[in-house]
């Protein structure tokens, strides 16, 4: 059947009248009514289109809540088509194999493939260009406002044509989505004849064409039918683009043939012959079987697989595999499984964001306590209660529920509003109000930055991990001794955020660690060794950027270490002697210090956990490989240790730099604790900026004045901060002797506890 895809017919009596019968189904030449096939074609087609007809969801759901959902309708060739509610489509063969209707399975399979390895997608690349033909892309619909209309979410009625917002729920599993697996796509592209990549990476090429039957054929099947007939067979077979369609094909092009002569004593008589046929212009031609195969490209298995499956009766047997029974679970038991799990309390968690729709339930259970407790109520029912994987799946795939465990201290602003009383709560709410406001500026601004990160623009993030104490273990004696403390202060660059785009939020993370007999945990060491990163950052970003980069910092509001007069010392140094024009400080909202390395910590103590299995930790040295080998995947952590030869003085420093720390140029009294923002600069190396809020303008800091004679900046350098080791306490260093005495610390280890004690 050959139709002009290029011309879109105006109604469905169009689309009939276009169907001309160039290519027939077989209409068995004996004329059984068993073997009573469809008249023509178009019949054919129409008829099996219903089954033939798959549903794509187009559609990408987000895999964890609170992510953007990514529309792929650009992508969908029958976007368009689907919103409008077109009715009536019938299944149109062009001419070529390079039609858009022909091409939509394989550009939809190349959309879903971002996640594959490189090799993989230079192979869909090639494939993109074989089987897909070059089409404009639908753009994306805006909503008021300036919002792109979510596809995951809305519906569109094909009567009214309004939107409707879909109500099912979204799991905290992200539910399984086959069409889009690998083998889905391959088997789709394979049954379409078009080229595909096999289970071993290997470019299997498309179906073509092959040359029909020699002249010496006894039929004559070339001079029957013309190249041009034979093509519009082929491409009408293939895009049927099912098994169990394209075997229903051949088996209409089938027919028996008694044989001449038989033995009715033989042990085996003979069976009935198959004969082949091809309809064209409404004539049944009758033609050999290499003419057969070689048009339709296909081989003696497959007939042979039809004539295996089409029983007495000439019924042809669905394709069963992959076919399981489908056990379906109790309607009754899943709805005592949803009224158990939603009569939990919920618990309001401190930090999530702002877009999520998960729910937190206390976190001193899980699932399996879940579950044994919905045993005793159930036995109390004298109900049912199921199997554990029944209760699992519908609370991983049903809910968008996560136990809450607070990785840091509760916010005391928040938690005073949620304790206060009505009365209270009006007479705080302003406070509060503000306390929120100031929460979620803190956050767009960490957003808006990653969105500018390139080359010259960097957004860095650094914290201070709870102490690691040597030795660690369960032994009863380590619990109740003095321990070693050992300090990893975590540095971590952000990557750039991507609209639509789930990916990891950080990369390059340096680990610098050291005890406390090299240095303490204060402005001078978070100082230090944040200058060393800066170093390492410019050598590292000096062939991409010569003209100087921006460095953009997020922590918490730790004055001790974080935000100080010292601190904003170092900043002035770093654009002054580095390859950095700017270093904007901004710190998160006291309560709401949550970021990317709490879960840098979360996989190092998970680490540690998993060691403390095999045995204790006796020394820091440990700790060092472990950090190491905490991230399974991506690049690993990279750890610096540090000594007392690599910390400075930054007090001595400040004090030559410059004496003005608390007041403003308009004359205004700095609060360091109300500082929000922290801004120096490369052309101002006397003074710097701060904010008391995300929504106030900059104000200036004047740290010299004209009539105070100080050190030009040329003479400023730094020194070191220590000299020697530090001394351990009197107790800690008892406790430790006492461990080694007792051998409760390996003799292995008594050499590095000897030279600290």
């Amino acid at each position: 059947m050959i139709c002009d895809a290029s011309k879109e017919p105006e109604n469905d009596t169009d689309i009939v009248s276009t169907q001309s019968g160039d290519v027939q189904m077989l209409c068995d030449v004996y004329n059984k009514p068993e073997n009573q096939r469809h008249l023509n074609a178009s019949e054919y087609f129409k008829h099996t289109e219903g089954r033939n007809k798959a549903v794509i969801d187009y559609r990408v759901s987000p895999v964890n809540s609170g992510e953007s959902d990514a529309d792929l309708s650009d992508g969908d060739p029958t976007f368009e088509t689907v919103q409008k509610g077109q009715q009536g489509s019938h299944l149109l063969f062009p001419r070529t194999r390079s039609s858009s209707s022909s091409s939509s399975s394989s550009s939809t399979s190349d959309s879903s493939s971002s996640s594959d390895s490189s090799n993989e997608e230079t192979l869909e690349e090639q494939l993109n260009a074989n089987n897909t033909e070059n089409r404009t892309p639908e753009p994306t619909r805006e909503l008021d406002g300036g919002t792109m209309e979510n596809q995951d979410n809305l519906t569109e009625d094909t009567t009214s044509g309004t939107p409707t917002v879909s109500t099912k729920p979204k799991g905290k599993k992200r539910t399984r989505q086959p069409e889009n697996w690998k083998q889905t796509r391959a088997k789709k592209l394979r049954n379409c004849g078009k080229s595909y990549i096999n289970s071993k990476n290997i470019i299997t090429k498309a179906r073509e064409l092959k040359p029909p039957c020699n002249d010496q054929c006894r039929l004559q099947c070339s001079s029957k039918i013309d190249s041009v007939q034979r093509q519009s067979i082929f491409d009408a077979y293939w895009e049927l683009g099912d098994i169990h369609n394209q075997r229903s094909f051949i088996l209409s092009c089938l027919s028996d043939i008694t044989p001449r002569y038989k033995y009715t004593n033989a042990l085996t008589p003979r069976h009935c012959n198959k004969a082949f046929h091809f309809v064209v212009a409404g004539n049944s031609i009758r033609v050999c079987k290499t003419f057969f195969t070689n048009t339709l490209n296909i081989s003696d298995r497959m007939i042979r697989t039809v004539k295996h499956k089409t029983d007495k009766h000439g019924i042809l047997k669905t394709d069963c595999r992959g076919i399981t029974g489908n056990h379906k679970s109790d309607e009754v038991l899943i709805s005592d499984i949803k009224e158990f799990i939603n009569s939990i309390p919920r618990t309001d968690s401190h930090y999530t964001r702002q877009s999520s729709t998960r729910e937190y339930i206390d976190g001193g259970k899980t699932i399996v306590d879940l579950f044994k407790d919905f045993e005793e109520v159930q036995k109390q029912k004298n109900k049912p209660a199921g199997k554990y994987c029944t209760f699992y799946k519908v609370f991983n795939t049903q809910f968008n529920i996560s136990f809450f465990r607070p990785r840091k201290d509760q916010c005391d602003t928040c938690l005073q509003y949620q304790n206060s009383s009505p009365e209270q709560k009006l007479i705080i709410q302003e406070k509060y109000d503000s306390h929120l406001e100031e929460k979620t500026l803190s956050r767009q601004e960490k957003y808006n930055d990653r969105l500018k990160i390139d080359d010259s623009n960097k957004v860095i993030l650094f914290d201070l991990q709870a102490v690691l104490q040597s030795p660690k273990g369960d032994t009863s004696a380590f619990y109740y001794k003095s321990k070693l403390n050992s300090y990893n202060f975590t540095v971590a660059s952000l990557n750039k955020k991507v609209e639509g785009k789930v990916q990891e939020s950080y990369s390059n993370v340096h680990c610098y660690f050291w005890n406390e007999t090299d240095a303490k945990r204060g402005a001078n060491e978070i100082g230090s060794c944040l200058l060393h990163y800066f170093e390492q950052l410019c050598i590292e970003s000096r062939a991409t950027n010569e003209e100087g980069i921006n460095l953009i910092l997020y922590s918490d509001n730790c004055g001790g270490q974080n935000k100080n007069k010292y601190i904003v010392t170092l900043y002035l140094y770093a654009v002054t002697h580095l390859n950095i024009n700017s270093i904007t400080h901004k710190y998160l909202i006291k309560g709401h210090t949550q970021n990317e390395a709490d879960n840098i910590h979360s996989l190092i103590e998970k680490e540690v956990k998993k060691n403390l299995r095999s045995g204790p930790i006796y020394s820091p040295h440990q700790y060092v490989s472990i950090i190491k080998n905490a991230r399974k995947s991506g690049n690993k952590f990279i750890v610096n240790e540090r000594t007392f030869h690599d910390f400075y003085d930054l007090k001595k420093l400040q004090e030559a730099w410059g004496y003005n720390f608390n007041k403003t140029k308009n004359g205004d009294n700095i609060v360091w604790n109300d500082v929000k923002m922290i801004k120096v600069t490369k052309k101002n190396p006397f003074s710097f900026f701060i904010k008391k809020s995300y929504k106030q303008d900059f104000l200036e800091v004047c740290v010299r004045n004209r009539r105070t004679k100080m050190l030009p900046l040329n003479e400023l350098t730094l020194v070191k901060a220590y000299t020697g080791k530090q001394e351990l306490s009197e107790n800690k260093k008892k406790d430790l002797r006492e461990l080694l005495s007792k051998n409760l610390i390996p003799n292995f280890y008594s050499d590095f506890y000897n030279s600290i004690l």
